[in-house]
Protein backbone atom coordinates (compact mmCIF):
# COMPACT_ATOMS: atom_id res chain seq x y z
CA UNK A 1 0.00 0.00 0.00
CA UNK A 2 0.90 3.38 -1.07
CA UNK A 3 1.26 6.60 1.29
CA UNK A 4 0.57 9.81 -1.28
CA UNK A 5 1.30 13.20 0.59
CA UNK A 6 0.99 16.09 -1.31
CA UNK A 7 2.10 19.41 -0.53
CA UNK A 8 0.29 22.48 -1.23
CA UNK A 9 1.55 26.00 -2.82
CA UNK A 10 4.33 27.25 -1.02
CA UNK A 11 3.60 30.55 0.75
CA UNK A 12 4.78 33.86 -0.01
CA UNK A 13 6.59 35.30 2.57
CA UNK A 14 4.23 37.21 4.90
CA UNK A 15 5.15 40.40 6.94
CA UNK A 16 5.49 39.54 10.78
CA UNK A 17 5.28 35.74 10.50
CA UNK A 18 8.15 33.28 9.95
CA UNK A 19 9.09 31.43 7.21
CA UNK A 20 7.70 28.17 8.15
CA UNK A 21 10.46 25.42 8.39
CA UNK A 22 8.88 22.28 10.02
CA UNK A 23 7.34 19.86 8.12
CA UNK A 24 4.36 17.89 8.70
CA UNK A 25 5.15 14.89 6.90
CA UNK A 26 7.79 13.21 9.55
CA UNK A 27 4.28 13.05 12.16
CA UNK A 28 1.91 11.81 9.49
CA UNK A 29 3.77 8.68 8.39
CA UNK A 30 4.61 7.63 11.72
CA UNK A 31 0.91 8.11 12.84
CA UNK A 32 -0.18 6.59 9.67
CA UNK A 33 1.70 3.11 10.00
CA UNK A 34 0.38 2.27 13.19
CA UNK A 35 -3.14 1.55 12.19
CA UNK A 36 -1.77 0.68 8.37
CA UNK A 37 1.38 -1.51 8.92
CA UNK A 38 0.59 -2.70 4.89
CA UNK A 39 1.98 0.75 3.93
CA UNK A 40 5.37 -0.40 2.43
CA UNK A 41 5.71 2.66 0.14
CA UNK A 42 5.86 6.92 0.94
CA UNK A 43 5.62 9.38 -1.46
CA UNK A 44 5.69 13.00 -0.42
CA UNK A 45 5.36 15.08 -3.56
CA UNK A 46 5.88 19.26 -3.58
CA UNK A 47 4.55 21.83 -6.08
CA UNK A 48 7.55 23.75 -7.50
CA UNK A 49 8.52 26.79 -5.69
CA UNK A 50 7.63 28.95 -8.50
CA UNK A 51 3.95 28.40 -8.17
CA UNK A 52 1.79 31.31 -6.95
CA UNK A 53 -1.63 30.82 -5.97
CA UNK A 54 -3.11 31.80 -9.08
CA UNK A 55 -1.20 29.49 -11.40
CA UNK A 56 -4.32 27.28 -11.52
CA UNK A 57 -2.68 25.93 -15.23
CA UNK A 58 0.52 25.04 -13.44
CA UNK A 59 -1.15 23.55 -10.10
CA UNK A 60 -3.21 21.24 -13.38
CA UNK A 61 -0.21 20.78 -14.96
CA UNK A 62 1.76 19.31 -11.71
CA UNK A 63 -1.68 17.35 -10.54
CA UNK A 64 -1.85 15.31 -14.31
CA UNK A 65 1.73 14.57 -13.99
CA UNK A 66 0.90 12.71 -10.59
CA UNK A 67 -1.90 11.23 -12.18
CA UNK A 68 0.27 9.72 -14.96
CA UNK A 69 2.80 9.07 -12.29
CA UNK A 70 0.78 7.25 -9.88
CA UNK A 71 -2.00 5.61 -11.39
CA UNK A 72 -0.15 2.15 -11.38
CA UNK A 73 -3.43 -0.09 -9.74
CA UNK A 74 -1.32 0.14 -6.21
CA UNK A 75 -4.30 0.50 -3.20
CA UNK A 76 -3.79 4.21 -1.95
CA UNK A 77 -4.01 6.12 0.99
CA UNK A 78 -3.69 9.65 0.33
CA UNK A 79 -3.22 12.67 2.21
CA UNK A 80 -3.07 16.26 1.24
CA UNK A 81 -2.20 19.65 3.44
CA UNK A 82 -3.38 23.05 2.25
CA UNK A 83 -4.12 23.21 -1.49
CA UNK A 84 -2.57 19.33 -1.76
CA UNK A 85 -5.79 18.30 -0.59
CA UNK A 86 -7.35 19.86 -3.46
CA UNK A 87 -4.66 18.24 -5.70
CA UNK A 88 -5.76 14.53 -3.79
CA UNK A 89 -8.81 15.24 -5.02
CA UNK A 90 -8.62 16.02 -8.20
CA UNK A 91 -6.21 13.29 -8.50
CA UNK A 92 -7.99 10.80 -6.78
CA UNK A 93 -11.12 11.15 -9.15
CA UNK A 94 -8.32 10.90 -12.69
CA UNK A 95 -6.92 7.59 -11.64
CA UNK A 96 -7.91 4.86 -13.48
CA UNK A 97 -6.14 2.17 -12.27
CA UNK A 98 -5.03 2.91 -9.01
CA UNK A 99 -7.74 1.87 -5.90
CA UNK A 100 -7.69 5.10 -3.32
CA UNK A 101 -8.33 3.66 0.00
CA UNK A 102 -9.28 7.36 1.32
CA UNK A 103 -8.14 11.03 1.27
CA UNK A 104 -7.07 12.95 4.35
CA UNK A 105 -6.91 17.08 3.59
CA UNK A 106 -5.42 18.97 6.37
CA UNK A 107 -6.22 22.90 6.26
CA UNK A 108 -7.99 22.64 2.77
CA UNK A 109 -9.44 25.72 1.24
CA UNK A 110 -12.49 23.54 -0.18
CA UNK A 111 -15.03 26.55 0.42
CA UNK A 112 -12.52 29.67 0.37
CA UNK A 113 -13.75 32.21 -1.85
CA UNK A 114 -16.50 29.76 -2.87
CA UNK A 115 -14.60 27.23 -4.11
CA UNK A 116 -12.14 28.56 -5.90
CA UNK A 117 -9.71 26.29 -6.10
CA UNK A 118 -12.05 23.07 -6.48
CA UNK A 119 -13.83 25.16 -9.25
CA UNK A 120 -10.66 26.17 -11.46
CA UNK A 121 -8.88 22.99 -11.08
CA UNK A 122 -12.52 21.52 -12.24
CA UNK A 123 -12.76 19.39 -9.25
CA UNK A 124 -15.91 17.73 -7.97
CA UNK A 125 -17.48 17.60 -5.06
CA UNK A 126 -18.96 13.65 -5.42
CA UNK A 127 -15.67 11.73 -5.61
CA UNK A 128 -17.00 8.90 -4.15
CA UNK A 129 -13.99 8.08 -1.82
CA UNK A 130 -14.17 8.82 1.80
CA UNK A 131 -12.57 11.71 2.65
CA UNK A 132 -11.72 12.94 5.95
CA UNK A 133 -10.90 16.97 6.38
CA UNK A 134 -9.40 18.48 9.32
CA UNK A 135 -8.89 22.10 9.82
CA UNK A 136 -6.96 24.16 12.50
CA UNK A 137 -8.87 26.59 14.71
CA UNK A 138 -6.54 29.43 15.04
CA UNK A 139 -5.08 29.22 11.07
CA UNK A 140 -4.42 32.26 9.83
CA UNK A 141 -4.08 31.32 6.06
CA UNK A 142 -7.11 28.81 5.55
CA UNK A 143 -10.03 29.72 7.79
CA UNK A 144 -11.96 26.63 9.59
CA UNK A 145 -15.23 26.76 8.20
CA UNK A 146 -13.30 26.84 4.77
CA UNK A 147 -11.71 23.23 5.45
CA UNK A 148 -14.78 21.11 5.36
CA UNK A 149 -15.08 18.99 2.23
CA UNK A 150 -18.54 18.89 0.94
CA UNK A 151 -18.63 14.93 0.93
CA UNK A 152 -16.36 14.66 4.48
CA UNK A 153 -17.66 11.36 6.06
CA UNK A 154 -16.00 13.25 9.22
CA UNK A 155 -14.79 17.00 9.52
CA UNK A 156 -12.31 17.36 12.55
CA UNK A 157 -11.44 20.79 14.43
CA UNK A 158 -7.85 21.33 16.20
CA UNK A 159 -6.54 23.94 17.99
CA UNK A 160 -4.04 24.50 15.64
CA UNK A 161 -2.37 26.85 13.03
CA UNK A 162 -1.81 26.10 9.12
CA UNK A 163 1.57 24.30 9.26
CA UNK A 164 3.88 25.01 12.41
CA UNK A 165 0.94 22.66 15.15
CA UNK A 166 0.98 19.91 13.07
CA UNK A 167 4.73 19.19 12.81
CA UNK A 168 5.05 20.20 16.48
CA UNK A 169 2.58 18.05 17.68
CA UNK A 170 2.52 14.60 17.32
CA UNK A 171 -0.92 13.92 19.06
CA UNK A 172 -2.44 15.50 16.32
CA UNK A 173 -1.43 13.09 14.02
CA UNK A 174 -2.19 10.15 15.83
CA UNK A 175 -5.82 11.49 16.19
CA UNK A 176 -5.87 11.76 12.34
CA UNK A 177 -4.52 7.85 12.01
CA UNK A 178 -7.11 6.40 14.58
CA UNK A 179 -10.27 8.90 12.40
CA UNK A 180 -8.66 7.03 9.01
CA UNK A 181 -8.52 3.97 10.42
CA UNK A 182 -12.36 4.05 11.63
CA UNK A 183 -13.58 5.63 8.72
CA UNK A 184 -11.72 4.15 5.82
CA UNK A 185 -12.35 0.75 7.07
CA UNK A 186 -16.38 1.82 7.09
CA UNK A 187 -17.76 0.68 3.67
CA UNK A 188 -18.30 3.46 1.14
CA UNK A 189 -19.36 3.33 -2.36
CA UNK A 190 -18.98 5.78 -5.07
CA UNK A 191 -21.97 6.44 -5.90
CA UNK A 192 -23.37 7.22 -1.75
CA UNK A 193 -20.64 9.97 -0.97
Amino acid sequence: MRLLCLSGIPIPPIPLLPRPKEQIWPNIESALRVPFPEIDEVKIERIERSCRPWDFDLMKTHCDDLVARYDDGKPTIMVGHSAGGIFACYIAERFERTEVLGIVTICTPHRLMRGLYPRKLKVRNDVGIPIISMGGIIDLIVPVWATKHRQSCKHKRFWATHRRSFARRPDISRAIARIAKKEFARPHSRTSL
